[in-house]
């Protein structure tokens, strides 16, 4: 606090950094204390994920004999969904601070609007990205055939990670925009009710049938014109859709 020129004890402003870290803090704290969200959003995703990959490969990990294929069965599905969870506790969170004034008091009181968008989206992006990044580490541990290539020579197996690159930098960059696209969603609600039943649907759509539907459609071996049209609204979706970054 500093005293202003009437005498008086003001509050000090806040400068934009400061307001960020203090914004960061307090998400972080809301998430410890209440264990439901921390479940929701990094235990329960990591859980399935680990579930289907692991069945994928027979139960098997690191072993080349034992190649998973989920990817190849529709799996991507799985990963939608499991990214999906975390984002659709962000957005009710917004939408619950919006009509319970938290947002307009905490600006009232000298956070500059910036800090408060700039320290949320610091700690949702990194939660989501503890699960983003979980999906190629389990693909790696599970021999999936899209990040590893298995060759076998005689008894012998040889294992090439020629997709790992790729695949962790799809992960460090894919909760961007499904972050900023969940707050975007938020200023559609006018009750946290609403936004618990829209959001989660929104996700599923978004996060699970486009790539499900590309997979199919590139599956044909026999139907080219099929395979070309599926690489078309590939190139399309990786552009327009939020959710198609997905590792």
């Amino acid at each position: 606090e500093v005293e202003d020129w009437s005498g008086a004890w003001a509050r000090a402003p806040l400068s934009r950094i400061g307001g960020v870290r203090l914004v960061a803090s307090l998400r972080l704290q809301e998430l410890a204390a209440w264990p439901r969200d921390l479940f929701m959003r990094i235990a329960l995703p990591i859980g399935i994920l680990t579930l289907f990959f692991a069945m994928s490969a027979k139960w098997k990990f690191l072993d080349p004999a034992s190649p998973g294929k989920l990817i190849m069965a529709g799996g991507v599905v799985v990963i939608g969904l499991c990214l999906g969870l975390a984002i659709s506790t962000f957005a009710v969170a917004l939408v619950r601070e919006r009509i319970t004034k938290v947002r307009h008091v905490m600006i009232s009181q000298g956070l500059p609007p910036s800090a408060y968008w700039a320290g949320t989206f610091l700690e949702h992006y990194a939660q989501t990205l503890v699960v983003s990044l979980y999906i190629p580490a389990v693909s790696i541990l599970t021999n999936q055939s899209y990040i590893v290539h298995i060759t076998k020579s005689g008894g012998s197996y040889t294992s090439s990670y020629f997709g790992a690159p790729a695949a962790f930098l799809a992960a460090v960059l894919c909760p961007i925009p499904m972050v900023l696209f969940a707050y975007f969603v938020s200023g559609f609600f006018k009750t946290t009710e609403a936004a618990m039943r829209a959001v989660p649907a929104i996700n599923a759509i978004l996060g699970g049938i486009p790539p499900m539907v590309v997979g199919i459609l590139h599956a044909q071996p026999s139907a080219q014109d099929i395979r070309d049209a599926s690489l078309a609204v590939h190139a399309v979706l990786s552009f327009v859709s939020p959710y198609y970054a997905l590792p």
